[in-house]
């Protein structure tokens, strides 16, 4: 009898022990968390264009009605800081004042947002919105991010970063554009001074900038987000193919876009042909007492829930498939969905991907 009890103290013993050591999944970010989905409107953004007023083959006035015919809500040109070039082309209303064969629009009577910014290029190229800054060729990175957001309203992120890493290489720790190297910036700025990187640029060029992407989001999330955005870097090719979709309620309200960027209210999308539909995500439910992430989509063929990298290095990490992921067990930092249509393996995928989920372990 002594012994059948002392066995019965060691199981319970065993069970509460367990019990106090077993962790909770608390998800402690959430970039859509405020969005009221039966109300919100999805704009469509082209944030990264250039002009012949740097080495673009359409006139700015020629990029805006391209643009404008695609349907899109928002536009910005951003050429690149050339040492000739003294201003950026903004206003729209002001474009024949840079050049005579200019023509000038108005962004209103076009029912669009114009957005004035430049692509900084004697560097690692940045992207830069709501700023007119042009330096010149004597700066660094760090003396970019700080005087764009020493201006009210300046927002910068990382350019194509494919033209600099690579998957496959070796980088010493710390060594320029080696990972190491992005996160510093990260871990140096907070969100509202670095925004984050693209990942899509003219039609899918550099599809590894996912796996950086990734590859940083594992070491920064929860406490630093980094959003993820598609961009068409128009030159006179491959208009429409990357963008945003951004939620907001006034298709015209300049403020609330620039809000939605810095909250990452948007979705980074993706298409190989022009004209071809992309999944929309219409709502994202997250039910925190059941610990579960649910998409409503249309358009697609499949959800990946995404977070890290694989082992081998080259692919982000699939940890979860179709349109509820529950992260009651999940023990890492931070999910993101990848909403697709396209068959598997196919190159002429449509995709449309969310900003990250944070998440924390609790004992």
């Amino acid at each position: 009898m002594k012994k059948i009890l002392s066995i019965s103290l060691l199981v319970l013993t065993a069970v509460i022990l367990n019990g106090c050591s077993s962790t909770n999944t608390v998800m402690v970010y959430n970039p859509y968390e405020d969005v009221d989905w039966d109300s919100i409107q999805q704009s469509r953004a082209s944030l990264h264009n250039h002009s012949t007023y740097s080495d673009g083959s359409y006139e700015p006035h020629e990029v805006v009605d391209y643009y404008k015919e695609l349907g899109f809500n928002v536009l910005a040109l951003t050429d690149h800081d050339r040492d000739t070039e003294p201003l950026i082309a903004y206003p729209w209303t002001e474009f024949s004042t840079f050049r005579d064969h200019y023509e000038n629009r108005d962004p209103d009577a076009l029912n669009m947002i114009s957005i004035p910014g430049v692509e900084y290029s004697h560097h690692h190229h940045l992207t830069a919105l709501f700023t007119d800054y042009l330096p010149g060729r004597d700066y660094d990175e760090d003396d970019l991010i700080n005087h764009v957001n020493s201006t009210e309203e300046g927002v910068i992120w990382f350019a194509h970063p494919g033209r600099y890493w690579s998957a496959f290489d070796e980088y010493e720790e710390g060594e320029k554009f080696s990972p190491e190297w992005y996160l510093n910036f990260f871990n140096d700025y907070p969100l509202e001074s670095l925004l984050g990187i693209e990942i899509f640029s003219q039609r899918d060029r550099h599809e590894y900038d996912r796996v950086l992407w990734d590859t940083l989001l594992t070491e920064t999330m929860p406490e630093r987000p980094i959003f993820g955005f598609g961009v068409d870097d128009f030159h006179g090719s491959y208009a429409g193919y990357s963008f945003n979709d951004h939620l907001v309620y006034d298709l015209m309200d300049k403020a609330e876009f620039r809000e939605s960027l810095i909250k990452g209210q948007f979705f980074a999308v993706s298409r190989i042909e022009q004209d071809a539909a992309v999944p929309t995500i219409e709502k994202i439910i997250v039910d925190e007492e059941n610990k579960t992430i649910e998409i409503i989509a249309s358009g697609y063929d499949r959800i990946h829930w995404v977070s890290g990298i694989t082992d081998d290095g080259y692919h982000s990490n699939i940890v979860g498939e179709g349109n509820v992921f529950d992260y009651s067990n999940f023990d890492l930092s931070y999910v993101r969905a990848e909403v697709i249509a396209g068959r598997e393996g196919s190159a002429f995928l449509r995709q449309t991907h969310t900003q990250p989920f944070g998440f924390i372990q609790e004992d």
